[in-house]
Order: C-alpha cells, then structure tokens, then sequence
C-alpha cells in the first residue's frame, strides 16, 4: 500500500480493530502514575513553532517526472537549494564591465532565470521554496572562484537586489551564505582566520538585508556548523542593523559530529539574549551525518522512521520553527544536482517511478495526518513534561494549525516495546469526554490507524487528570490527537477491548 493509499478513510477504517491489538492502546479514566511519564497540559502554550519542519535538500530532477508529487504525499512541506549568482550572472565579463554596463550586462533582463523554473516547479508541486544566495561570479572574486571574497561589495549587494526583486517573493525563506566557516563555501586563501570569517560572514548578512529592505522577505543565516554555529551568531547579532533586520538564525546540525542535546540550548537562549526578541530558530540541514550513506541505519533501515521521528520531536521541545532534512547517497538512484553537488536521498527512482524511503513516513505521520504542517500555521508547543522517560523514548505536546490537541511519540533504541502512561490535564468544568485517535509509523515505511474511539464514559479523575496507557513497539512512531468534551458525571465503564 502507498503513503497516499494508507492515508484515505478506507484504508484506515479496515484494519482498526488488528491495529488497536497490535499498539495496546487504552484509554484509562483512573489515573496510575508509571516509571515513564508525559505530563501535559493543554491550556499552557509555551512556544509557537512553525509548518516549515519537514524539509528536505535539493530539487528532484526533471527526468524524475512526479517525484516532487510523491515526496508531498510522503509529508515533505519544502525544498531547500542554491540561489546560484554565479549562474544568474553573465560569466565572460570583468568587474569593468559591470561597472559600466557594457552591452547591458548590469541589466537583470539580460541575466540568465533558468532557476525560476526549478522554483515554479517545487510550488506547482505544493511545495515550498527555502532558498541559499550561494556562488560569487568568478569575476567578482579575489581568488577567481566562485568561493571566494568579494572585491566589491557595492556590486555584491547590487546584484543580490536585483536578484531579490526578481524572484526572491517566491520563497518562503532565503538564507545568506552557506556554511561560510567552511572553505569550499568560503575561501578566504592567506587571509584566512577565525577574525576574518566573521568580518566576511556579517558584511554578508548586511549587505543581503540592506538589498533586501522593502521588499518584505524573510532573510537569515549564518547557516553554520560545530563549534562556528555560537561564534557566527555572536558576530552576526552585534551588529544593530543585522539584529533589527534579520528574521531567522539558522545552523546545521548533524549528530554525529555534535554533541546532542546541552550545546542545542544553549544556542537557543544565546540567540534569545542576543537578539533582545524572539527569533525564528532555523535547523536548515541535519541528519546524523552529512553523508548518512554510511550509516544506513538512519537513512534506509527498519530503524530509520523512529529516529527521523525522534529527532523531530527533539527540535519541538527545543522551540525549533523550521528543519529541513540534508541527505546524501550513493545508490544508483542518486543523482549529481546542477546547483550543487547534494543529492536527494528521500527516494528510489526505479521503473519510472520515486519510491519515497521507509522513513518518511514519520514526516507523514506528523505532517499530514497529525496536521502540523498547514502552510501559513503556527503549531503551539505545549507545556508538557518527561518524567523518567528511558533515553529510548521520547515525546512532545503540541497544538496543529488548526488547535488540535496532538500528542507524539518515539521509540527509537531499545529494540522493546515502550510503555508511556500519559497524564492530560482536563479542561475545568466537570466530567469530560474523549475522541481519541492513535496513528502509527512503523518499520515497514507506512502510516496506519492505530485506534479512532470516543469514549464517552470517561470521568475526570479528582486530581483533574485523564491517563491514556500507550504501548508503542520498537522503533515505531505513535501520534495521538485528542478532542476533549464537558459531559455529565458517568459511571465508571472498564475500557472497550
């Protein structure tokens, strides 16, 4: 069955009563607090997180008609790719020339807009477009690379203007520069030191903001790595235009190479403190690592949803707004990109077809049939809380664009079924009722129906908290959504089998 067959009324309907056997799933109105407890309160939204967390790196190719289809189905909300200047620029010219706009060259109406049809490829698609200014003109460069310094920063942000009047309202985002403490992006040759980085790195940022003043885009970065991510931000936010001007803070953030979870707050409320206002916090690539093609237990395994699944919900309790997901791979389905030299590893292309990966279907679960990905839509990330959750399960309370009560969970790492009791503290006013729905993502790839049940007997316990009792199998994902409903005090009914 396909992520689009799994995800309609029928498909889910048919196998609830095997499903609900399978997960282990009750709701439960006496309330027993476990070892492994989410405590959640509804009424308490601490933060608003965005639609834009499940995207992925690079547009498909054009000789994969209906991957870009498919990969909308299988829950991927944006694509991320260059905004190559290089490209857009006319090559065989001097920085004379532009200055002086020798036959024209300095006119935009000239220029080469052969990337306008990858973007209105990604937003035919239903997709959004999440762009990098990347690729000096070698003419403009001190080393005559695309990677290196500009010499003139007045043309530099001159050019960036104009490309920004011309397509920059078709993304959602645009980041400045990628990864500009990284050589291959920015090459500063002798001159290189950490100072230099980051004088180079914020005459960037103001620069971009400056051309992009007026034109009411959404501009951030520094889309940086490792021990850079708090040394570039810093930089960046001391200067006041850039504070006042700048919409997001962007990094990258690749497990193997990171440590997890302290220095990933710590950068939070670094950005918070420095920024004196609450900025958009962006994750513009992970993944364990940025060539996961050699571990593929995190890119193409029975293992991989959960994991996808649990970093998800990691980035929610960190208050992340967007996370697009950077995959490499070496199969005979990769394929060599024109802006750049990623490939999307989110799909097999065979007999004419994209075959989304099996861990995609974590993005499904959480984006489409969880609704936390309605374009336009803040998610609120509720107040909730772990007690003596095992390192093997994790889970996060949130509200969908539409003020759904949705809850998430992972089991990633033990290889044994967890068991979360949780507490949903009950809306004031008496007894209450619960529509509960349970939907899973599993090792096989597919998104199923775990349970769809209103219960009408269930009574709100003397503390003011209803538990649900989740089984949630290995390496499965498990989101819940709750409607909760004032009824009239009912006896105490045993759950339904």
């Amino acid at each position: 069955m396909s992520p689009r067959e799994s995800s309609s009324p029928a498909a889910l309907s048919n196998g609830l009563r095997s499903l609900l056997l399978l997960l282990g799933l009750a709701v439960c109105a006496v309330p027993q607090v476990q070892s492994q407890t989410l405590e959640v309160d509804f009424s308490r939204v601490v933060r608003e997180s965005g639609p834009y967390m499940f995207g992925g790196a690079h547009v498909p190719p054009p000789e994969h008609p209906g991957a870009m289809d498919a990969l909308r189905t299988a829950g991927v909300g944006h694509i991320r790719f260059d905004v190559s200047l290089e490209d857009i620029l006319p090559a065989n010219i001097t920085l004379q020339d532009y200055l002086a706009n020798r036959n024209g060259v300095a006119d935009p109406a000239r220029w080469n807009w052969g990337l306008e049809s990858e973007i209105n490829r990604v937003r035919a698609a239903g997709l959004a477009a999440y762009g990098i200014l990347l690729w000096n003109p070698r003419w403009l460069t001190k080393n005559g690379q695309n990677n290196g310094e500009v010499v003139n920063y007045d043309v530099w942000e001159d050019i960036v203007h104009k490309v920004l009047v011309r397509m920059g309202s078709r993304f959602e985002y645009i980041e400045i520069w990628n990864e500009p403490c990284w050589t291959a992006f920015l090459d500063l040759g002798p001159e290189w030191s950490s100072e230099k980085v980051k004088q180079v790195t914020v005459e960037y940022h103001r620069r971009a903001l400056r051309a992009a003043q007026g034109l009411g885009l959404k501009l951030g970065g520094p889309a940086c790595y490792g021990w850079w991510r708090d040394t570039l931000i810093e930089a960046i936010l001391a200067d006041s235009f850039i504070r006042q001007q700048i919409s997001f803070i962007s990094w990258h953030y690749y497990d193997k190479d990171q440590s997890d979870y302290v220095d990933f707050e710590r950068t939070v409320a670094l950005v918070r403190e420095r920024a004196g206002r609450d900025l958009e916090i962006h994750v513009s690539e992970w993944n364990y690592s940025a060539g996961p093609e050699s571990y593929p237990e995190y890119q193409n395994s029975p293992r991989a949803t959960a994991w996808v699944a649990r970093k998800l919900i990691q980035f929610y309790r960190l208050g992340v707004d967007s996370a697009t997901m950077y995959h490499l791979s070496n199969g005979p389905w990769g394929y060599e990109y024109k802006e750049g030299n990623g490939k999307w590893g989110g799909y097999e292309w065979r007999d004419g077809r994209a075959y989304p990966y099996g861990f995609l279907s974590a993005f499904a679960l959480f984006a489409r049939t969880l609704g936390l990905s309605q374009a336009g839509a803040k998610v609120g990330i509720v107040d909730s809380k772990e007690t003596d959750m095992p390192a093997s399960l994790n889970g996060v309370a949130l509200k969908n664009g539409a003020q759904a009560n949705v809850i998430l969970l992972a089991n990633h790492g033990s290889g044994q079924t967890g068991r979360v009791s949780i507490r949903v503290k009950l809306p004031p006013g008496g007894a209450a009722a619960a529509a509960v729905q349970a939907f899973g993502a599993g090792t096989d790839g597919k998104v199923f129906d775990a349970i769809s049940l209103l219960r009408e007997n269930l009574v709100v316990p003397r503390d003011g908290y209803a538990v649900i009792q989740v089984q949630v199998p290995a390496y499965t994902a498990v989101g819940l959504r709750l409607d909760w409903r004032a009824l009239p005090a009912a006896p105490l009914l045993s759950p339904i089998p």
